[in-house]
């Protein structure tokens, strides 16, 4: 009998809880914070796993799915510097040997910042996929060995554009676990390459990366309640109190 009261309390519990949280608010400000892995893509190295990163953001969102977001990101990505074309082959020792296809390694800081747009598809879920687009600027530091010769290496200031797809998992009132997949467009130098003989984004020249980010997201001010999951529920119409008679007064007319 006791587990039986502790499983229905339990469950109790948990239905209460996913309709509190399935409540949405008409507008709300969030912080967030988290890890980014990074990854190169479309580049002219061979992209390797030993990347890492983190990420601030603050975030207004103005209706129940609609929200703007500036997001500050580093990530380290590490390739390997790969074998190209003995036409194009610029790279060699200080010592005035070619650099071996597949030898050496790199690697690209990179600091950026982005105005993001996002539209969320279900506000009242426990589990609200959305999708985004946005611009940024970046900031290259492509990093190769110091006994390579590559003047096209080094620091370069950029433009970004961003693609997005992600979930927003609530855990509490609050406080919201966030999954984003992100695919980022720079300029040709990402990599230290000033060409891409891979061809980019719509067979472009620029370079590419992407990023995966987990994190979480703090709900720091938040507005009036939101009708629109008392719709997405369902209406409750409230019936009117009625005055029935006693079985006294019943008898009584009898």
């Amino acid at each position: 009998m006791k587990k039986i009261i502790l499983l229905l309390s339990f469950l109790s519990f948990f239905t209460a809880t996913e309709i509190s949280y399935a409540q949405a608010v008409k507008d709300s400000w969030n912080f967030g914070f988290g890890f980014t892995y990074p990854r190169f893509q479309s580049t002219d190295v061979r992209p390797q796993e030993a990347n890492y990163g983190g990420y601030l953001s603050l975030q207004r969102n103005f209706t129940e799915n609609v929200g703007l977001r500036v997001l500050a990101n580093y990530s380290r990505m590490k390739g390997r510097i790969g074998g190209f074309d003995p036409a194009l082959n610029k790279y060699y020792y200080t010592n005035g040997t070619r650099v071996p296809s597949m030898q050496e390694f790199m690697h690209t800081n990179i600091i950026s910042g982005s105005l993001d747009l996002l539209y969320y598809f279900v506000p009242c879920s426990p589990v609200n996929p959305y999708v985004g687009f946005g611009v940024g600027i970046a900031s290259e530091d492509a990093v190769w060995p110091s006994n390579v010769v590559n003047p096209d290496a080094g620091t370069n200031t950029t433009s970004q554009f961003n693609v997005l797809l992600g979930s927003e998992w609530k855990l509490a009132n609050a406080w919201n676990l966030n999954t984003e997949f992100g695919f980022h467009t720079t300029d040709a130098k990402l990599d230290g390459a000033n060409y891409n003989i891979r061809n980019g984004v719509f067979g472009s020249d620029a370079d590419a990366y992407v990023t995966f980010n987990i994190g979480l997201q703090y709900y720091f001010s938040k507005g009036a309640p939101s009708k629109y999951c008392d719709l997405y529920n369902g209406i409750e119409v409230e019936a009117p109190k009625q005055n029935y008679p006693s079985v006294d007064e019943i008898e009584s007319l009898i």
